[in-house]
């Protein structure tokens, strides 16, 4: 099928500073995309790149209206099984929720980045976009965009995710927080002192308490048998990053 002439263009970013974004340009875009949320933000991808970057390779597309970016496909390469060479989302599977950022002209753009995928296809094996949110369009997007390209594409691992509305539902909410099981726990900590909660708001304060934190899941997971992701220094890192 013909496509439609367009002044866009893609550019690929192989190293965090060529990425063509500030911080604000970056969060704006996210603001104003059919999906938002915390794992789009520039504050999520700093966390997660600063303390695993180093173990993947960036493939970041922009999407460029002349000297402004419209739109961008936080991307990376890594080894999937059998050591196929792997597109997915950065931070995949650790975010919940990911997609491309297009929230203007994305009749335009997603064909765009697709045809720039296919044209680049010898540098990479399989495409894997995990967790994109039932409302986004992007899934059926890219399903056709690609299906003109002669690729073939399998839409996998839908999961429900439940909610809870707390606005204008109290009594359930109270009736939540006063189920017998939740009580329990919080009795059998009372036997070993008072038990009180704080918000930790300030730099200082998490600095000093999130060690405390690991070094109890560390302990509680290794009484349970199983390990702790926070053996590992880099999930130390993210998760430090990620609360300051």
């Amino acid at each position: 099928m013909p496509q439609e002439p367009t002044n866009l263009r893609v550019r690929l970013s192989e190293s965090r500073d060529q990425i063509p974004l500030t911080r604000a340009r970056w969060n704006a875009l996210v603001d104003r995309n059919a999906t938002s949320t915390v794992f789009q933000t520039w504050e999520w991808f700093d966390a997660w790149w600063s303390a695993f970057g180093d173990g993947n390779r960036l493939y970041f597309l922009s999407v460029h209206d002349g000297d402004e970016v419209i739109g961008f496909a936080p991307l990376m390469m890594i080894r999937g099984r059998f050591g196929l060479r792997q597109l997915e989302f950065i931070s995949s599977p650790n975010a919940d929720y990911q997609d491309i950022v297009i929230p203007d002209r994305r009749a335009e753009a997603i064909p765009l980045i697709c045809r720039f995928l296919h044209a680049e296809r010898r540098q990479w094996d399989m495409l894997v976009f995990r967790n994109v949110p039932t409302e986004s369009p992007s899934a059926d997007e890219l399903g056709a965009s690609f299906s003109q390209l002669g690729f073939g594409t399998m839409d996998m691992e839908r999961i429900g995710c439940p909610a809870l509305l707390i606005a204008g539902h109290d009594s359930e909410v109270r009736h939540l927080l006063g189920r017998y099981s939740i009580m329990r726990k919080v009795r059998q900590l009372q036997q070993h002192g008072p038990v009180a909660y704080r918000v930790l708001g300030t730099p200082p304060e998490i600095g000093q308490h999130l060690p405390v934190f690991f070094e109890q899941h560390m302990q509680r997971r290794e009484a349970a048998g199983t390990s702790s992701q926070f053996h590992d220094t880099r999930h130390r890192e993210w998760f430090g990053r990620m609360a300051r």
